[in-house]
């Protein structure tokens, strides 16, 4: 007899054991994840960038939309119900002065985008992802090379991070960008070897 009992006060202390494992993972209510203040892109929509190589070559960008939006989840993988997890996206479109700006729209159901066909330097520059060719590549990627500090033009930036899309494109115009939080693509190599480097601004 008391080895039922026995039995039976181990099993209810089981239970209750699972019980309190798999609640510790259950959000009872929504939760916000914003991008930290010392993360966010600090240029502005309409702002101009250029870039230079050592041969004085430049090209100028143009920032042609900033966009802010919160992106839904359910905390239980499906959009069927709450709780929520929301998060901040901040998205910057950013292409050649010269080539048609991003036709951009934004609904509360959807988010649409298109890059004009064609132009191998725009660019979608989100927090901690660019997309580039139909593709998004992101900074947390293993294979992504990220460094403390760089020296460009002049300029010290910091928590730099270098993504080869070489290894991902096989057929494609740039081989390497660096990236930053806050001032987006830093430089860029093309595949015949030229760099283009981010011209520093007043702040």
């Amino acid at each position: 007899m008391e080895n039922n009992k026995s039995v039976y006060k181990n099993i209810v202390v089981y239970f209750l054991l699972l019980l309190l494992i798999f609640s510790c993972g259950i959000i009872e209510e929504d939760e916000y994840h914003n991008i930290p203040e010392d993360e966010k892109f600090k240029f502005e929509e309409g702002s101009i960038l250029s870039y230079t190589n050592n041969d004085n070559d430049t090209i100028i960008f143009l920032i042609s939309h900033k966009i802010n939006y919160t992106h839904r989840e359910s905390s239980g993988g499906t959009d069927a119900g709450g709780p929520f997890i929301d998060y901040e996206v901040e998205e910057v479109y950013l292409c050649p002065i010269g080539i048609d700006t991003c036709d951009v729209y934004y609904t509360d159901v959807t988010f649409h985008s298109s890059i004009p066909s064609g132009c191998d330097l725009c660019f979608i520059i989100s927090h901690g992802k660019i997309y580039w060719k139909d593709q998004w590549f992101t900074m947390y990627d293993d294979s992504v090379q990220h460094m403390n500090n760089m020296l460009i033009k002049g300029k010290n930036y910091s928590d730099v991070y270098k993504l080869v899309l070489k290894t991902v494109l096989q057929d494609t115009l740039i081989k390497d960008i660096y990236y930053n939080y806050n001032y987006g693509i830093l430089k860029y190599v093309t595949e015949n070897g030229k760099l283009f480097e981010l011209l520093p601004h007043e702040e």
